[in-house]
């Protein structure tokens, strides 16, 4: 897990919610929602925080910033017309520019003071991982399609409590390299 480290002490200049179009899902628990950031050492280059093609194991990888995304105005419209299959195109992901949004106040602008490993006690693989801020956190973990964040204001769905049914959640800590 050492592809974490990148993300250590960072500041955080732009945040991108990244989604897989739920067509017909039935709820927000299903809707596949990676985080996308761009860090002040790096403007160039978006960090991905998603779920490795595993559908299981935590990750983070580069690319390039999106030439196209919506605003966050956008975001819950196009989520509900997603779900009732309303919305037609290319089933491609969508970037959501929420780097003004009042649910991220507490990360963009602000360093990451931590990054958290999760994993279900005696199990060795990660199934989530958690970033801190001074102010609050963001918290990416996998689901049946993919991956959803949540933090303490944004998507609050409690995807923790379905890992907590398998054994008690243990925390590692990533360190400076």
């Amino acid at each position: 897990m050492n592809e974490f480290h990148c993300l250590l002490h960072q500041k955080i200049e732009r945040l991108f919610l990244i989604l897989w179009p739920p067509h017909f899902e039935e709820s927000w628990q299903d809707v596949d929602i990676s985080l996308g950031l761009v860090l002040s050492e790096s403007p160039d280059c978006l960090y991905v925080v998603t779920t490795d093609d595993d559908a299981w194991t935590p990750c983070v990888r580069e690319e390039a910033l999106p030439c196209r995304f919506f605003p966050e105005s956008e975001f819950e419209r196009r989520v509900g017309s997603w779900m009732a299959g309303n919305e037609l195109g290319y089933f491609e992901y969508e970037y959501y520019d929420f780097s003004e949004s009042e649910f991220f106040t507490a990360m963009v602008s602000h360093t990451i003071r931590g990054v958290e490993l999760l994993a279900v006690d005696g199990d060795k693989e990660y199934f989530g991982v958690r970033l801190v801020f001074s102010g609050g956190y963001i918290l990416s973990l996998p689901i049946g399609d993919g991956s959803t964040i949540e933090t303490s204001r944004f998507n609050r769905t409690n995807q923790l409590e379905v890992f907590k049914k398998l054994g008690m959640v243990t925390i590692e800590r990533v360190e400076s390299s």
